[in-house]
């Protein structure tokens, strides 16, 4: 069964293999496929950037690998878990498929994945929004399910961006480190369109305005706080409730 998956997920993997040590676990300082190829298989880790070239932070959704499933676009779910990681920079998915081979996986052939952490597992789906809805952003990316009930679709799209930092810290002339910043969208697909969110009361009785009341209501009914992401996804269980 195991070489029948890896067979399968090898087909879906780009011609380019990355070969090298298994990461340790740590994806910290893991910020282009440059330093994954470039890791020496004897090495105990990953390179030690310069003051000039160091950079704070990661474009990982997790700093560790996370065990998860795929789904190929078209077919089933590959049974077997993997070790995963998502760089939501460049909207790329990362699969180790033993200790000293792990690739990337072309994101249109990908239908779904998720990943599993602290007991929670994270869905993720694969779509191009400009060009099926006609809003938000360009290309395919991957977007958290955040709910998916009879009336609504919550998507979560996370994001993230490298600022270049260009001034100096002190008179020694060390430059602060450049940094990744995250991004976080949210969209609700009602059955008719789909719609650009805050997650903020005001942001979704005016997104929603046939609902308006009955948000209203709810958010106090339940001590809804709808800026923690919790609350957030309640509040649309208890719309596909009518509760």
């Amino acid at each position: 069964m195991k070489k029948i998956l890896l067979y399968s997920l090898a087909l879906m993997l780009t011609s380019s293999w990355l070969f090298g040590q298994t990461p340790d676990g740590n994806l910290k300082d893991l910020y282009s496929v440059n330093q994954l190829a470039n890791l020496n298989p004897k090495s105990t880790g990953f390179p030690t950037f310069s003051n000039v070239n160091r950079v704070k932070g990661s474009p990982y959704l997790f700093e560790e690998w996370r065990q998860g499933q795929i789904q190929a676009r078209g077919g089933n779910m590959l049974g077997e878990q993997l070790n995963l990681a998502v760089d939501l920079d460049n909207h790329v998915l990362y699969a180790q498929l033993n200790e000293d081979k792990y690739g990337d996986i072309p994101i249109e052939k990908i239908q779904m994945f998720t990943l599993t952490d602290d007991n929670k597992t994270y869905w993720f789906e694969v779509h191009d929004l400009s060009r099926e809805f006609g809003i938000g952003p360009r290309g395919m990316k991957y977007y958290e399910v955040l709910h998916n009930g009879p009336n609504y679709l919550v998507l979560h799209y996370h994001d993230k961006y490298l600022r270049k930092e260009s001034h100096v810290e002190n008179l020694g002339m060390v430059r602060r480190p450049d940094k990744f910043m995250s991004l976080h969208e949210y969209y609700v697909y009602n059955g008719k369109k789909l719609i650009q969110v805050k997650k903020s009361s005001k942001s979704l009785r005016n997104a929603l305005p046939k609902e308006a009341k009955t948000i209203k209501k709810l958010i106090k009914k339940h001590d809804l706080k709808v800026k923690k992401e919790d609350d957030f996804v309640k509040l649309f269980i208890l719309l596909d409730e009518g509760t």
